[in-house]
């Protein structure tokens, strides 16, 4: 059971923040999302948004119709009701190709050499891992996982460069998958060919917080396989939903 620390302070006129946890870990983001769901079907006519973060939510309500204190209330109460319950909740796992190939994973050899590890075993313990989606930022699409293996951190380039869609890099204790070309200053370990992130409707899976990534490894040929069904349309995200206690 996490902890059932709750502190809640005004934003603004017609916002508030609900503080879950004093620091980042994957149990109080489990906590965060769960809750955030629950707050959207219990006060549906009295909030805007709900946006949940790292260990806190923002939450905007209707100001003309209801008072801070109101919704103050309300949120303690549905929070004591929620952490005393026993709720499973519905998770999505994407499973994510990925290849390793030097073309790809320019900084492989970089985070194995600073953990003093071979790139056979960064490998190995970076897929056995499956990565709790905290948070989408900080370009549009762009999950910011959790979960990563203590003796895979590495720290951030000291010069941030280009890097291509669907590079999949690690930054301190976090893992993350590029959705296009940005500039970033992750270490990139490998590349997915799919995409991840779309505006338009064309089936793309838009990954959400509190969902989950399970990688698995291709070779190039595989890759240019994938690339290929992608570019044509035919080719679906492999996925499966598990319910997971919130808790």
């Amino acid at each position: 059971m996490t902890s059932t620390k709750l502190d809640i302070f005004p934003v603004g006129c017609s916002g508030l923040v609900c503080y879950l946890g004093d620091s980042i870990s994957m149990e109080t983001n489990k906590l965060v999302h769960a809750f955030s769901e629950y707050l959207k079907t219990k006060l549906l006519t009295k909030i805007t948004a709900v946006v949940p973060s790292y260990h806190s939510i923002t939450i905007f309500y209707d100001s003309i119709n209801f008072s801070y204190k109101e919704i103050y209330q309300e949120i303690k109460g549905h929070f004591n009701r929620y952490t005393s319950s026993k709720i499973n909740r519905e998770h999505t796992i994407y499973k994510i190709p990925i290849c390793f190939s030097s073309t790809f994973g320019t900084e492989l050899p970089k985070v194995a050499e600073h953990n003093k590890l071979k790139t056979e075993e960064v490998i190995q313990l970076y897929l056995e891992k499956m990565y709790p989606i905290y948070m989408i930022g900080f370009i549009p699409g762009f999950p910011y996982l959790g979960g990563l293996n203590p003796k895979l951190a590495t720290p951030r380039l000291t010069k941030p460069k280009t890097v291509l869609k669907g590079s999949v890099g690690i930054a301190g204790h976090q893992t993350g998958i590029y959705p296009f070309e940005s500039p970033g200053g992750w270490n990139i370990i490998g590349r997915t060919p799919i995409s991840i992130f779309s505006t338009k409707n064309n089936g793309t899976e838009n990954f959400k917080p509190g969902d989950l990534v399970k990688f698995f490894e291709i070779n190039i040929e595989g890759f240019n396989e994938i690339e290929q069904l992608v570019k044509e349309d035919n080719y679906s995200i492999k996925k499966e939903v598990r319910f997971i206690d919130s808790h």
